[in-house]
């Protein structure tokens, strides 16, 4: 009896203190386990703590080097478009550009280059295409340089114009020109070929518009007088001497020409022409050159010379066209040729100087019709003087 109990008590000692050794193995798996694991998560968080400022640090150099590429970029990029001019025509380039902007942003490329700021326009691709220094380090200078050396900075082209005091004045023919990208320069009278040089020297075209009427002493008449006995001439003679000059100073030079009107009159008296005098007096009125009451453009129809430079231009052979004058060439002046004439009398309306630049003189007034709906043709007459100048301007 005693026996059975004492072995239940030991049976019972035992179970408890397997069940204590137990308890304690776990208890110290328990504390290992979570000793082991938080060392190895500190460690962990750490390492990533750690990567973040790394990581940080090496962001400020990719941002810091981003600037350096954009500024490199539109420095790069701005260069063929900047340093293009109106002249593309002849220059195969087609951008237009402020010539002032061209110069500004020139200049800037030169002083980085020279300044010795080429290394840090390099270390961009460096750092964000992990391209080899020496492949970036030639190319980067080379499209920096090259620009100005190849494309040298055009300007804009100018246009001298001939004042003149006949309605609706000056300002027609400049607007013409304008709306072709000429600067425009109206000429002041000059007296001598001294004088007329040095404002030549300034220009790269020359218009000759209409107005008065050409003193008959320049092509060897007395003046013609109507039935009252009055001059039919009304001159100007301080412009008639300015306006020889510089027609004969361009023509030296081969300057590019559009004489209108009167210019066109004047240009063949220079060339040793003729005028008549006045048109119903001389020739009679079967057509109406110049309206009788003098308020307003008269229209008649011409024929163009078939493979002419005007023909070029306006691409048609008969054309209607705008009139007022009461004069006209009668003997062609040496150099020139014809290139059409008004229909029913023959009158003089279109007259060239093959071999030359650009000489074109229309009796009519191609400046009135550039924005007229149905006339826009008319506005390649002022794109070609426009092409001729950049071509004058780049020989000169």
């Amino acid at each position: 009896m005693n026996e059975t109990k004492n072995y239940r008590i030991a049976a019972v000692i035992a179970l408890v203190l397997s069940l204590l050794l137990a308890f304690s193995l776990t208890v110290r798996d328990y504390i290992d386990v979570r000793g082991g694991s938080l060392p190895e998560d500190t460690s962990a968080a750490g390492a990533s703590s750690a990567g973040t400022p790394e990581a940080t640090t090496s962001s400020p150099e990719v941002t810091t080097s981003s600037p350096e590429a954009t500024e490199t970029g539109p420095e790069q990029s701005d260069t063929p478009s900047d340093t293009s001019g109106p002249c593309e025509s002849t220059s195969e380039n087609t951008d237009v550009t402020d010539p002032a902007d061209t110069e500004a942003v020139d200049s800037s490329e030169i002083t980085e280059e020279s300044s010795g700021n080429t290394q840090e326009t390099v270390s961009a691709p460096d750092e964000t295409t992990a391209a080899p220094p020496e492949t970036t380090v030639p190319e980067t200078p080379a499209a920096a340089t090259a620009a100005p050396e190849t494309q040298p900075p055009t300007k804009k082209m100018k246009v001298g114009i001939s004042p003149t005091t006949a309605a609706p004045g000056t300002n027609v023919y400049a607007d013409a020109a304008k709306y072709a990208g000429f600067e425009t320069v109206i000429l002041p009278t000059v007296k001598t070929e001294a004088e007329a040089a040095k404002v030549l020297a300034g220009i790269d075209a020359i218009m000759l518009t209409g107005g008065e009427d050409i003193d008959p002493k320049w092509y060897g008449e007395e003046a013609l007088r109507d039935k009252y006995g009055k001059n039919v001439n009304s001159i100007n003679a301080p412009r008639d001497t300015s306006d020889m000059l510089y027609i004969k100073g361009a023509l030296e030079l081969d300057m590019p020409m559009l004489a209108v009107c009167r210019g066109m009159q004047l240009l063949n008296v220079a060339c040793g022409g003729t005028l008549y005098q006045d048109l119903p007096m001389q020739i009679g009125t079967a057509v109406t050159h110049r309206d009788p009451a003098q308020s307003r453009f008269v229209t008649h129809l011409i024929d163009i010379e078939k493979g002419s430079l005007l023909n070029s231009l306006v691409d048609f052979t008969v054309a209607r066209v705008n009139s007022w004058h009461h004069q006209a060439i009668k003997d062609v002046g040496e150099g020139l040729v014809v290139t059409a004439r008004a229909q029913g009398d023959g009158i003089v309306e279109c007259v060239e100087m093959p071999g030359r630049l650009f000489v074109l003189g229309t009796q009519f007034h191609p400046e009135q019709l550039v924005r007229q709906s149905g006339f826009g043709v008319y506005r390649n007459v002022f794109a070609a003087l426009y092409e001729k100048a950049c071509v004058y301007a780049q020989n000169k």
